[in-house]
Order: structure tokens, then sequence, then C-alpha cells
């Protein structure tokens, strides 16, 4: 009869160069997926487990090198291209400058004398940012 294990494990597949001995451990101690082992300090690895220093080690690497995910500037590039959406300003002339308005996803650093007007723009643009889309907002996002 085939038992189905309620509970997520962490698998050689996920940690290869891992032996079974401190997969049990990890699992034991409730280090059941990746993401917890690498959100883990090795310390704390060691005292849940009872693994050496260098084995808690080894493992936090591992889970952290394992967890990441690549992409290339490219694959980011068009992703954000995607996503991208210009905030308009009101003003035609600092949009122009804007490239068409504050851009999301970014830092925009107004630099002006004092009594320039950068907090006004600021002002503005957390009320316009209420408006919809057709009128320039961003439908309050």
């Amino acid at each position: 009869m085939d038992t189905v294990e309620s509970e997520e494990q962490i698998t050689k597949q996920q940690l290869p160069g891992v032996i079974k001995k401190t997969l049990d451990a990890l699992n034991q101690a409730g280090l059941t997926s990746l993401s917890k082992i690498a959100s883990t300090p090795p310390d704390q690895i060691q005292s849940m487990t009872s693994l050496s220093q260098d084995v808690s080690e080894k493992v936090s690497g591992l889970a952290i090198k394992a967890s990441i995910t690549y992409q290339t500037a490219e694959e980011y590039y068009n992703k954000r291209k995607e996503n991208l959406q210009r905030l308009k300003t009101g003003s035609y002339a600092l949009d122009e400058i804007l490239g068409g308005g504050f851009e999301t996803g970014v830092i925009t650093e107004l630099i002006g004398e004092f009594g320039s007007g950068k907090t006004q723009i600021c002002y503005a643009a957390s009320v316009l940012v209420q408006q919809p889309m057709e009128k320039g907002g961003l439908n309050g996002k």
C-alpha cells in the first residue's frame, strides 16, 4: 500500500552532494525546503540538527545557491519593458524631460534650489497617480 507524505521533504535532487543522513536530519528539524534552509543561519541549522558547523555551512550555501534564479540582462530588460508604466506630471515640458513621465519601478531624484517646486511636483504626483489611466494616472497604484 502506497502512503502519501503530507509534508514536503528536502531531497537529494534539490541538494546534490548531501548524504541521506544529513537530509534526514534537516527534514526532522523541519527544514523541508530550500527556502527554509537558505533563510536559516548555519549556527541555527547546527543547533536544530546537531550537524557539525562545517556541514551546516555547506548545506546553507548549497541551499542559497540552488534557490537563486538567474536571468540575463536581456530577459530582465524585456520583462521590465512589459511592466513599465509612466505617470504624467501634468506638465508637457517636464514629461518631455522625463521621457513621458515618472517611470514605475525606479527612483527619480529631483534636484533644485530651495523654492524651485520639487515638493510641489511630488504633491502633484501623489494626487495624479490616483487618476484613471486614461487621464494619465496609474489607477492609484
